[in-house]
């Protein structure tokens, strides 16, 4: 699983890793980078030796590896074929890691015939090449300028108009947590981790959850929005989005990048979750490593300002299959979103909340794992507090929740 933000940081500001050994460096994964680009790209690549290669590695996340190849300068290319690639290396195989690498493969592919996402140049056993994006990511508080939000409005509905050929039941969200909760059990019943001062009270309060709880109280809240199924990205996130025109004042040319969580998944998940990542900000150099910012939560008329360009832009799409009975259109549809957004907001929260407590014992990322975790809670136990004082009618709080809540504050 990669880190929430290092990635974005990778392609944007190319950060080389100071031990290149840890990466893969070296002179012999010169050689193999050498022999891909030779061999998929073609043209001037071929005209070089290994030795002439710019080859860099860049420091990426856990699931990837990623390097950044380039022709010299003394031999510019001479047809089509790309001067500079970036050479990706799967990392560490896990259950089930080919055949979803297989289905990343399939939507790499797709959306970079669709532009939207870097362009592919050749996929291979353990790997891919693929266009290098000279951009930079965004930062969490251009999240808020509202060209920009308005731009990922846009990439939104364009990827969520996609027809993608993988399995359309939206069953990613519930097996992802389950079996999260499982991988979570393992971490929190760790006796180790009570011995760690700095941790302690903080996984005492992430033990408190009752997490399956939770989860199936959810599903049965949900089952009362209506939120059509579509092709998600499912993350995002600031970090996932590159801006091509950093340094230009004309309108932003905007890239989603980071598949790995994509997923045929109801539509208010991947809306409440880009607004939830409005809170938080991964740029802070210091430990934790991220900044939570409650206040930045967007209006309602931030909200909609969104969503009418989300609107727009999917009823302008020819090729959009989108059922339009699911929801009335106009006001109506603007607020049936904003109702998905209220509710499935819950879900965005223990998501990442069950993504950081798996991650926190094995992740040799800097990230404060066990933090945001708890901050995540939190987000969850507050946001769902409202939603139980605002609907009378909702079930009551599980035990679990009603404990950990009071310990928490």
């Amino acid at each position: 699983m990669t880190d929430r933000k290092s990635l974005g940081d990778a392609l944007g500001a190319l950060q080389i890793s100071h031990t290149t050994a840890a990466t893969g460096g070296g002179q012999e994964m010169r050689s193999k980078a050498y022999a891909l680009c030779r061999d998929y790209l073609h043209g001037a690549w071929q005209l070089i030796a290994a030795d002439q290669m710019v080859f860099k590695p860049i420091s990426g996340g856990l699931s990837n590896l990623l390097f950044f190849c380039e022709l010299p300068r003394c031999q510019p290319p001479l047809g089509d074929e790309p001067s500079r690639v970036l050479l990706r290396m799967y990392g560490q195989v896990r259950d089930g890691a080919h055949e979803s690498t297989i289905t990343e493969s399939v939507i790499f592919t797709l959306l970079a015939e669709r532009r939207l996402g870097p362009k592919l140049y050749g996929i291979f056993p353990g790997g891919r090449l693929e266009e290098y994006i000279q951009a930079l990511p965004l930062s969490c508080g251009d999240l808020r300028d509202p060209q920009i939000s308005q731009k990922i409005a846009e990439k939104m509905a364009m990827v969520h108009s996609l027809e993608v050929p993988i399995c359309k039941e939206p069953t990613f969200l519930w097996q992802t947590m389950k079996k999260w909760i499982q991988l979570s059990h393992t971490s929190l019943s760790d006796v180790t981790l009570a011995d760690n001062p700095e941790k302690k009270d903080i996984i005492k309060a992430l033990r408190l959850c009752n997490y399956d709880q939770e989860m199936d109280w959810m599903r049965k809240y949900f089952a009362k929005t209506s939120s059509p199924v579509m092709f998600c990205h499912n993350d995002c996130q600031e970090g996932n989005i590159l801006r091509h025109d950093v340094s230009s004042s004309q309108e932003p040319r905007l890239t989603l990048i980071d598949y790995e969580y994509c997923s045929y998944n109801h539509r208010g998940f991947d809306l409440a979750n880009h607004f939830c990542e409005w809170m938080y900000d991964y740029s802070p150099p210091e430990y934790p490593f991220f900044r939570d910012r409650p206040g930045q939560w967007p209006d309602r008329e931030q909200q909609l300002r969104y969503i009418r360009a989300y609107l727009r832009t999917r009823d302008a799409a020819p090729e959009n299959d989108t059922d339009s009975s699911s929801a009335s259109p106009g006001p109506h549809e603007e607020e049936q979103m904003l109702e998905e957004v209220r509710v499935f907001t819950l879900a965005s929260h223990l998501f990442w909340t069950l993504w950081s407590i798996v991650n926190a014992p094995v992740s040799t990322i800097p990230f404060g794992y066990w933090e945001y975790g708890l901050c995540r809670l939190r987000a969850y136990q507050r946001h769902k507090q409202h939603l139980l004082e605002s609907d009378p009618q909702c079930s009551k709080t599980p035990q679990g929740l009603k404990r950990s809540a009071n310990e928490l504050d």
